[in-house]
This record gives structure tokens, C-alpha cells and sequence, in this order.
């Protein structure tokens, strides 16, 4: 085999791995929590102990979104309970949503809502989610908690 020819099967190669890798494998790796940064902005109910768990239960729960990066967690108490009473107000005249019913079930000083920022690609593609909501019920005692804490939705 020339030396061209065998420049030419390892370039082949080369390109076929970085494809594989690039659409194979990134899409489908766990989403990277390596870089997130962490706001947290607590004059609330929670201790700091309680709202490390939230942070930790939800990127433990991020991880599962494949081929994204999650770039930023952020509590903020005021605007956490701001947006927990607007949900609730929205629903006391008719309707239901799973915050509203948490706040229901655990109380409105047991629920968190966390802003995340995530990066994913898919194929050639970038996304953005900046601002993605979760929502968590304190509940330390339920078999289903992690860091005590309950997953409830999440969303814009």
C-alpha cells in the first residue's frame, strides 16, 4: 500500500471515530455537572444545609438529561416564594398544577423552586435552557427524597 493510500484509510478513520464520537457518544453521556455555578440567595425558610440538598438532589436529576451541560443552579428565596404563591393563587380559583398540590400536601414553607441554566446539542445542534425551573417538597422522611428532598416538576 502506498503512502497515500494509507493517509488517505487513516484520515478515513480518524473522520469515521470523531463522527461516532461526536454523534454517538455525546448525545447519549450523561449530562456534565463538573462546571455548574451555584447561586444561592437564601433569607428564607430553608437552612444552608437544606438548600445544598435541593442543589444536590437536582443535579443529581439533571445528570439524567444525555448530552447537556449544565451550566447554572440558582436559588433565590424571595423569588421562589414569590413564584410559589403566584402558582398557588392561579389555582385557587379553578384548576390544579403539581406545585400547587405539593404546596397543598407538604405546605408552602416546604417547597423550593430552583432556576437552572443547561446546555445540550444533539447532532449538530446547540439549545439552550436558560431559567428551567425545578420544583422540590422538603420531605426528609419520604423513602422517595434525595438530600430530603422530594422532585416535584419542573419547567418554565
Amino acid at each position: 500500500m502506498r503512502a497515500a493510500e494509507k493517509m488517505k484509510a487513516i484520515t478515513v478513520a480518524l473522520v469515521c471515530v470523531a463522527g461516532a464520537y461526536w454523534f454517538g457518544y455525546l448525545p447519549f453521556r450523561p449530562a456534565d455537572i463538573s462546571h455548574a455555578q451555584i447561586s444561592i440567595n437564601a433569607t428564607g425558610e430553608f437552612n444552608k444545609s437544606q438548600i445544598d440538598g435541593a442543589v444536590k438532589a437536582d443535579l443529581a436529576r439533571l445528570k439524567s438529561w444525555n448530552g447537556c451541560r449544565v451550566d447554572a443552579v440558582r436559588y433565590d428565596a424571595k423569588r421562589s416564594a414569590t413564584l410559589l404563591a403566584a402558582e398557588h393563587d392561579v389555582t385557587a380559583s379553578g384548576g390544579s398544577s403539581s406545585i400547587s398540590t405539593a404546596i397543598d400536601e407538604y405546605g408552602m414553607d416546604n417547597v423550593i423552586y430552583l432556576s437552572n441554566d443547561i446546555s445540550c446539542r444533539a447532532g449538530s445542534q446547540n439549545s439552550s435552557q436558560d431559567g428551567w425551573g425545578s420544583w422540590y417538597a422538603w420531605n426528609p422522611g419520604s423513602a422517595r427524597a434525595e438530600h430530603g428532598w422530594i422532585f416535584i416538576d419542573e419547567g418554565y
